[in-house]
């Protein structure tokens, strides 16, 4: 907003000059001859008349006129000298003794046209016998012309754009000065703001570079969990069944849950110390470990790197913060949740009723509803599994993965 105003007063200060150009001229015409006839009738008050009419009178105005003239644009050469000539003393004098500068304008100024008049004033007196410098001129005529000069150079000094002629960028240096210092100020704003965003920047860009290899670490574990749990479970093919292939083709979870049924039943052997992904129903973590509970309600402590492949498994649908479940022993359905902590609108698992009963025989109901809460944040997860696309890309042999169990058993709490 100030750069802006500043630029409305640049524009406005330029228009005003151009315009008043000529009324400057005409001032400063007026001003030198009344400053003229001042400097030859200044002294003689008493006997105006008198000195009005000798013989030379206007000849010594009109050389006067002239005089100040060349002294009027000598002070504004000067002027635009001391403010804007690049020269090494000039450089020293704006940048290291600025407080001087008004000491030395004055002195250029005043000092050499005063030197000039004096020597002037000199070589006309000699032609009158008994006049001199000193014993008439300074005690009368010199006062009227050095008061007013001194006091216009101060003048001018303070308002260099007023000068007779202001050397083309003179008159616009004091008019920018603001508009510079506050664009200086700007950008070391900017620059302070740029800084700060670089630094921020790279430490955004550690950080991400510190997540990126914990990623990548914990890639390539899993990778090798998954490499070793397919290395176990490369045996025989699944046994051909109608129940298969009803699943297959219809992608009917009741058929392949009483395939696995029928599996079991045909006498597999099973080995405690390793499940297969189908023998889960639900996973959750407690204290930094994993837990697994099997169809019968009975619970397990996992390793941490099982843990990581039951989590990753297309299988198992995360329903809240703390509980993944199998969808094997699911329905497509959610049904109305049935708690101590009920609210309205809340939404639970349908369990398989054999698979319900087996568990409810070692764990309260009120504690196997818990579990199978589905929270809302998690229902788009649970019904994008069951749509039909999804079934389709589903490979029942990730329920056969097999995994080592570490750790004890723990009681139905």
């Amino acid at each position: 907003m100030m750069l802006i105003l500043n630029k409305v007063k640049i524009t406005f200060i330029a228009m005003v000059t151009k315009r008043n150009k000529s009324l400057k001229i005409g001032v400063y015409s007026l001003g030198i001859l009344l400053y003229a006839i001042w400097i030859n009738m200044g002294s003689a008050i008493d006997h105006l008349s008198v000195r009005w009419h000798r013989p030379n009178t206007f000849f010594f105005i009109g050389a006067t006129v002239g005089l100040l003239v060349l002294y009027a644009y000598f002070i504004a050469w000067m002027l635009h000298w001391v403010y804007a000539a690049r020269s090494t003393i000039i450089q020293v004098f704006n940048h290291r003794l600025l407080r001087y500068r008004a000491l030395l304008f004055l002195g250029l100024t005043l000092g050499l046209l005063t030197a000039v008049h004096l020597l002037l004033m000199t070589a006309v007196l000699s032609q009158h016998r008994g006049y001199t410098i000193f014993n008439s001129y300074f005690k009368h005529d010199f006062w009227v012309f050095f008061v007013p000069l001194l006091l216009y150079c101060i003048y001018l000094y303070r308002h260099p754009q007023l000068a007779l002629s202001t050397f083309k960028r003179l008159g616009q240096l004091e008019d920018c000065k603001e508009e510079l210092e506050l664009r200086q100020q700007d950008l070391i704003a900017q620059r302070g703001s740029l800084l700060n965003a670089n630094a921020d920047l790279r430490r955004q860009e550690r950080n991400l570079q510190e997540q990126m290899e914990q990623l990548l670490q914990k890639q390539g574990e899993l990778s090798e969990v998954i490499r070793e749990l397919k290395a176990d479970s490369n045996g025989p093919a699944l046994p051909d069944s109608a129940l298969l292939k009803v699943w297959q083709e219809q992608r009917s979870m009741p058929a392949l849950l009483a395939y696995i049924r029928s599996l079991q039943v045909a006498g597999i052997p099973a080995d405690r110390s390793i499940l297969q992904v189908h023998q889960v129903v639900f996973l959750y973590r407690k204290n930094r470990v994993f837990f697994i509970g099997d169809k019968d309600g009975d619970k397990q402590m996992i390793s941490d790197r099982a843990g990581q492949v039951l989590i990753a498994s297309e299988w198992l649908v995360k329903v809240s913060n703390t509980y993944y479940i199998n969808m094997l022993y699911c329905y497509s359905q959610l049904q109305k949740y049935e708690g101590a902590d009920e609210k309205e609108g809340a939404k639970m698992l349908l369990l398989d009723p054999a698979v319900r009963a087996s568990i409810e025989a070692q764990l309260p109901a009120s504690e196997l509803n818990a579990m199978l809460k589905v929270t809302r944040r998690s229902r788009e997860r649970f019904y994008a599994f069951w749509e039909y696309s999804k079934l389709l890309t589903l490979d029942e042999n990730g329920l056969f993965l097999k995994f080592r169990i570490k750790g004890d058993q723990l009681s139905a709490s």
